[in-house]
């Protein structure tokens, strides 16, 4: 299993405050930075997947990202930094006011 994120770690800019969810594909995080609190989503490839797969799958899930970064739809959620490490991809969103789902 990969290495997940912790509670004070730190994800690019961002410390991560609180544990929101986590399970053996993804994890969601509260996290602070530069510009005060965000939403860290953590999307982890299987650690058994040899490195061919893994470049190729980072790389579809970074042309995805980008594809999203550009759309311009007044629901969409902006994506403000994406890390990429080699356990996965992390998203950093804004934090959002309201209740959950």
């Amino acid at each position: 299993m990969s290495q997940r994120l912790c509670v004070t770690q730190l994800i690019g800019d961002w410390t991560v405050t609180k544990i929101l969810s986590q399970n053996h594909q993804s994890g969601l995080y509260q996290a602070i930075g530069p510009a005060g609190n965000r939403i860290v989503k953590e999307l982890l490839f299987p650690p058994e997947l040899p490195p061919k797969q893994r470049a190729q799958r980072r790389q579809v899930l970074l042309t995805a990202v980008s594809d999203w970064q550009k759309l311009a739809h007044p629901l969409t959620i902006q994506i403000q930094a994406v890390v990429s490490l080699d356990s996965g991809v992390y998203l950093v969103l804004p934090e959002l006011e309201g209740t959950t789902l």
